[in-house]
């Protein structure tokens, strides 16, 4: 299947999937359209046929401890649709999106999550809201058999009286053309919000440390442009507040990397714990003293540095030197910190033409002097290459990195090997891709 946006013109039976066959334009291959109902109704279907009970599942996913009053309005403009008889539905505001998703049942273990939809199967992210579970039901004895309106953004066909998936709660009756809205959610201390957005990450096992540096560069990259787009020295989280929370969601992967990944594992599941068998909120100063018990040793530095302000560390590097020793490489060098003093510890890559070598220190100070030994002449020195610690960086060039500065950009070609070619590259790439002329084309020289 292929998603599509065709619920409001075919409905999302089964037949509104399977009457509409058509092939994919380069490959030729039998494809079938839909939306999220769609792909879980098929899946329910599929699962039934076979005898293995299953339903869908109605709700909103969304993760936005950010969201202030300003952000509760429409998100589209075809929210303000109604019926011919001027009936609407309920609607979502801000960041939250209507899903459906499916279950099915298997005995001994119970119903079994899975979104067709996103590929995910048993593992679900922790950012689902279930409103209602099953399909085809009867909505009251006075609705319309039939009814091809529109709903807001919850169309919903009608038959005889029943729809396949009551979406947002409550329809309304009247014709109420006006509704207020007030924010309920309210966070819990430090690292409830943070550790939420932080896990979604952690599965599933077999790709979740691609999953975290993936995150983690992504991150650096938004607060390296972010902190290019203000004053020099304003502090880029003061009227951001999803960008601060960001920052602490990177903050748990911080923690993770000072502790190790089997103490931040238990930190974490302690902390769980605790927050279940609680009334109320846990305390930042109780995860403090969670984290301290199984780290064995002090995080005054975390708790005071990193949390009790929302600067980042600016890191350079400085002064490098390589210098051959025998038959070993030494590689000197400074780590520099500007403005406030953070304590962590940072890996150092150093890369031969033979593989790479890891070393790790701690940063303690403005300056910190380091020393690689290695077996063959380094040609590469890459600092936190795993973006553990949250930094404003400069990130390596990425295309989607090109439209934060387009069109003010400039194209550099290298002339040491194969420059002719170098430059027939920047070319095409500049025509076929920036779309601006050959001026911003420069050599390296």
């Amino acid at each position: 299947m292929k998603f599509t946006d065709v619920r409001r013109e075919r409905g999302s039976s089964v037949e509104s999937i399977l009457n509409y066959e058509t092939k994919d334009p380069d490959t030729g291959e039998k494809l079938f359209q839909g939306q999220c109902d769609h792909y879980s109704i098929l899946f329910v279907a599929l699962c039934r046929a076979v005898g293995n009970p299953a339903r869908g599942v109605t709700g909103i996913v969304g993760w936005a401890p950010w969201i202030t009053k300003n952000d509760l309005k429409l998100r589209n403009k075809r929210h303000t649709l109604h019926t011919s008889e001027g009936l609407a539905a309920t609607r979502l505001y801000g960041p939250f999106g209507g899903h459906i998703w499916a279950k099915f049942y298997l005995p001994g273990y119970g119903w079994i999550p899975a979104d067709p939809t996103w590929g995910r199967f048993a593992e679900q992210e922790n950012i689902k809201l279930t409103i209602t579970k099953g399909r085809d039901i009867k909505i009251g004895p006075n609705v319309a058999p039939e009814d091809n309106g529109v709903y807001g953004d919850q169309w919903i066909p009608l038959h005889d009286g029943r729809i396949n998936a009551l979406g947002w709660g409550c329809w309304n009756i009247a014709k109420i053309s006006v509704a207020n809205a007030k924010v309920i959610h309210y966070s819990d201390p430090f690292p409830a919000d943070a550790l939420a957005e932080c896990s979604i990450y952690l599965y599933p096992k077999d790709s979740f440390e691609n999953n975290l540096r993936s995150w983690r560069k992504d991150i650096s990259r938004i607060f390296y442009n972010k902190s290019k787009s203000i004053a020099a020295n304003t502090n880029i989280f003061k009227n951001e507040p999803k960008l601060k929370a960001n920052r602490e969601a990177y903050l748990c992967h911080l923690l993770r990397y000072i502790t190790g990944k089997e103490k931040f594992r238990r930190i974490f599941d302690n902390y769980l714990d605790l927050r279940n068998k609680k009334s109320g909120p846990v305390s930042t100063n109780e995860f403090k003293k969670i984290a301290e018990d199984i780290y064995g040793d002090s995080l005054d530095f975390f708790f005071s540095e990193w949390l009790k302000n929302n600067a980042l560390p600016r890191l350079k590097l400085n002064n490098t030197i390589i210098q051959k020793k025998g038959q070993k490489w030494i590689v000197k060098g400074e780590l520099r910190q500007e403005g406030k003093v953070f304590h962590f510890p940072v890996e150092l890559l150093a890369e031969t033409n033979t593989g790479k070598e890891v070393y790790k220190c701690w940063v303690k100070d403005t300056l910190t002097n380091f020393q690689i030994i290695t077996s063959e002449k380094p040609v590469k020195i890459l600092v936190d290459p795993d973006y553990y610690v949250p930094t404003i960086r400069w990130m390596p060039p990425q295309l989607k990195m090109i439209w934060d500065f387009y069109p003010d950009i400039t194209v550099v070609y290298g002339t040491l090997e194969d420059e002719k070619e170098n430059k027939k590259a920047a070319e095409r790439f500049v025509d076929e891709f920036a779309g601006l002329n050959h001026k911003i084309i420069k050599p390296d020289t």
